[in-house]
């Protein structure tokens, strides 16, 4: 049965052993399940829930709490995840994290204009097209052909041609897009 913990902070602090093992446990995995969502990389994921994890056991008994524990267990993550993000960003990796793991690159250098050029020809095709536009969404968050059938009931077929078909659509935009900065 799963505590509040708070409830189970509190049993800590007038001395129950137990509770500071069940709160250290429901805390790693309500931790792993945040962190999961916000962080692509699984090891990078697994060493801010450690980092935290740390900071909370070192803290906790030193520290008077003025607010809920969930509360200050929330801010202390809040923090180290805005930390981990700065990190990255100071780094350059966080826009190529999710590809990069995916894809097993270490490094990959980015035209930002080309960039810019993709984005807004994603957005010319999707304005167009809203089936495009859904089959390209479903297909960037990973899901496979028959998955995005079964959503969006249509076959296997008409997927890999929707997605062939924004693909020339891309490469067409793209090089309009070059040619017409060529031309300025």
């Amino acid at each position: 049965m799963m505590m509040d913990v708070n409830t189970l902070y509190n049993a800590v602090i007038n001395g129950d052993i137990c509770a500071e093992r069940r709160l250290f446990e429901q805390l790693s995995e309500s931790l792993r399940l945040l962190v999961k969502h916000k962080v692509y990389d699984a090891n990078d994921a697994q060493e801010l829930v450690q980092e935290i994890m740390m900071v909370i056991s070192e803290k906790y008994r030193k520290t008077r709490i003025h607010i809920s524990f969930g509360g200050w267990v929330h801010m202390i993550y809040e923090n180290k995840l805005k930390s981990y993000y700065r990190d990255k960003k100071r780094k350059g990796r966080l826009d190529r994290q999710y590809y990069d793991s995916k894809a097993g690159h270490t490094e990959v250098s980015v035209d930002l204009e080309l960039r810019h050029r993709v984005v807004e020809c994603l957005k010319k095709i999707c304005r167009t097209n809203m089936a495009y536009a859904r089959v390209l969404n479903f297909h960037y968050q990973g899901y496979s052909t028959k998955e995005i059938g079964r959503k969006l009931s249509i076959t296997d077929k008409a997927i890999y041609n929707i997605l062939f078909r924004a693909r020339q659509a891309m490469k067409i935009c793209i090089d309009e897009a070059k040619a017409g900065e060529n031309g300025k």
